[in-house]
């Protein structure tokens, strides 16, 4: 049982339990507790769950439509940063988390916020590293070795590997997050 649905419950027995009262022992100090009890159950049924429920709804559906859809988590799940990749499937990430870094796309669930922020500081770790250690390596392609040290022994490759095995852990970490937010956020949001 949600949280929303028992406040509920409690609220409406509290109006059935005054009414009762009301009409065994009339007062106007029951008759107060009575309207007090009988607003906060319709400001839970009616008002302020719903329109908060809504904008939260609303914009969990232009998170969705905007997160990293293109391709990028899945291109994540199935890639090793110790190989190339085309620079065009890191682009779509960065605007996201751009975009996401605002006031403007908050959510009103202090919870779902919470794991946002989470997400989002997961994020933007991936693209500090993705920028910090990822470079043209051919064109279109991105890599962490540069072109002229593959199939070298190159004295790098030990910071090679280092930010290679960064990148793959970071990723890993970031679909964690993505994952738990889509499936947590649903479920407060259903």
């Amino acid at each position: 049982m949600n949280k929303k649905l028992i406040a509920k419950i409690v609220s409406f027995l509290g109006v059935l339990c005054f009414e009762a009262w009301f009409f065994h022992k009339p007062s106007i100090a029951v008759g107060i507790t009575f309207i007090i009890s009988l607003i906060s159950y319709l400001a839970l049924e009616f008002v302020f769950p719903k329109k908060i429920f809504e904008e939260d709804k609303e914009l969990f559906k232009n998170f969705s439509n905007d997160s990293p859809n293109d391709g990028f988590i899945e291109f994540l799940r199935n890639h090793d940063f110790g190989g190339s990749f085309q620079e065009s499937r890191i682009d779509g990430f960065f605007k996201f988390c751009h975009d996401w870094d605002s006031p403007h796309k908050r959510f009103i669930n202090k919870t779902i916020q919470k794991k946002m922020n989470s997400y989002l500081t997961i994020c933007k770790d991936m693209s500090k590293l993705l920028a910090l250690y990822t470079s043209p390596t051919r064109v279109g392609l991105q890599g962490v070795i540069p072109s002229r040290e593959i199939n070298h022994d190159s004295p790098l490759m030990d910071k090679y590997n280092k930010e290679i095995k960064e990148l793959n852990e970071k990723a890993n970490e970031l679909i964690k997050k993505y994952d738990k937010f889509i499936i947590e956020t649903k479920r407060k949001l259903s």
